[in-house]
């Protein structure tokens, strides 16, 4: 089966809306839930904060020493030291580089012993300026390590209310509380590959201690929602549509969920009771199949021009949702800002980078900044590109060019005080 990555969904940009007459935000309380309602995405400042088009940083090259090289970076952090913290799953290893690009050090190497990893899937940011990185693509492992990035610990939870019976599993990883704790799911997995229509799937989400007991179940919740084939004269293959695809991150004690639509952001406290809901009027505007799903013009994956072109001429003649989300992707920042990038489909994507919108900690919709191609997270049967880190003053991401080849870059924020 080949996954085509094509995590659609529509545009936040008031393109395509008509904007209220009124600027209004309004906040009330029901039922001991604060209800935040904004007229619309048009109330963002687009002119207070910015980031910068071109990076003040870029590490990484083609040829060169071993620690310009990158394999597969799954991660990327800002330490409070003002240091750059790359997890490269291909070297199994952490490099640590200054704000000028300069390699400072190497941290950890292959192998199942203390500090050793087997792979790496993701960097996470806990309480007392201590790190855990983690793997979850070979069996969930999680290190721990001190601010001197000094092996503390590790550990392989297992959710232990996943609706899977052994030795089938359902429980994945989605995410981790400064305090240690995690945020798991149950996939319920309820599609059937090959049916050719669309299929909706769930998680439910839970806060697990490290043991992965759960602590808190915060519900089930739409998943993804996606169309899979069998073709007669080719491989089998499978892709997403942009309709539900929700998100989720945590900042603080606060786990944050934009429900299908991602029109609402909804807040959750430590004790799983929902506290708020973040409210956007408006709609996205509809693509086109072809905005969607352009047709490629070069050979990937293994398969050659023909074959590609074969099986995108099925994903076009596939049948659209009747609305699209607004959003493509969720962020949380050092501060615990909340920022949701619109999604532009691929074809405008490539003409018109796309829009950050920045939440404060209370809820409140307060910039819009243009992004550049180095904080845009994406998925594609080449690469699974790591997401942005963003803390007060620097953003960090990674870019590959067109002969694959890794970098990691910073760019500034202006305007942030």
């Amino acid at each position: 089966m080949i996954l085509l990555g094509l995590a659609a969904g529509a545009v936040a940009c008031t393109g395509g809306e008509e904007p209220p007459a009124t600027d209004e935000v309004t906040v009330r309380v029901e039922d001991g839930v604060t209800i935040i309602e904004h007229p619309g995405l048009h109330v963002a400042d687009s002119t207070a904060w910015s980031i910068e088009a071109e990076p003040f940083v870029s590490i990484g090259a083609l040829e060169g020493p071993p620690e310009q090289l990158f394999g597969r970076v799954r991660a990327v952090l800002l330490l409070p030291s003002d240091e750059i913290l790359v997890a490269d799953d291909q070297a199994v290893e952490l490099r640590r580089y200054d704000l000028d690009g300069r390699f400072l050090g190497l941290h950890g190497r292959a192998g199942d012993g203390p500090g050793e990893f087997i792979g790496m899937t993701g960097l996470h940011r806990l309480s007392g300026d201590s790190i855990a990185v983690v793997n979850d693509h070979e069996g969930l492992r999680i290190h721990r390590f001190d601010p001197e990035l000094r092996f503390v610990r590790r550990a392989r939870p297992r959710l232990s209310a996943m609706s899977a019976e052994p030795p089938f599993t359902s429980d994945t990883f989605e995410g981790m509380y400064p305090s240690g704790d995690l945020v798991m799911a149950d996939y319920r997995r309820v599609c059937e590959f090959g049916a050719g229509t669309p299929c909706s799937d769930s998680l439910t989400f839970f806060r697990t201690n490290e043991e992965g007991d759960a602590l808190v179940r915060f519900g089930t919740h739409p998943y993804d929602r996606s169309v899979s084939v069998r073709m007669e004269d080719g491989p089998n293959f499978a892709w997403r549509l942009p309709h539900p695809q929700p998100m989720w991150t945590v900042a603080g004690d606060t786990f944050y969920l934009i429900d299908s639509g991602r029109r609402e952001i909804l807040a959750y406290g430590p004790d799983g009771r929902l506290i708020r809901r973040t409210r956007i009027a408006g709609r996205a505007p509809r693509w086109s199949a072809e905005d969607v799903f352009p047709r490629p013009e070069v050979a990937r994956g293994g398969l050659d021009l023909e074959r590609l072109r074969a099986m995108n001429a099925v994903m076009r003649d596939a049948s659209l949702p009747d609305t699209f989300p607004t959003f493509a992707d969720l962020v949380a920042d050092q501060d615990g800002w909340l920022w949701l990038r619109e999604y532009l489909p691929p074809a405008v994507e490539a003409q018109t980078p796309p829009r950050w919108y920045v939440f404060d900690p209370d809820g409140r919709l307060r910039y819009s900044v243009r992004s550049p191609r180095g904080l845009l997270r994406g998925w594609s049967t080449l690469a699974i590109m790591p997401a942005p880190d963003i803390g007060r003053a620097v953003a960090l991401g990674v870019t590959t060019d067109e002969l694959g080849v890794q970098r990691v870059v910073g760019y500034r924020i202006l305007g942030r005080e």
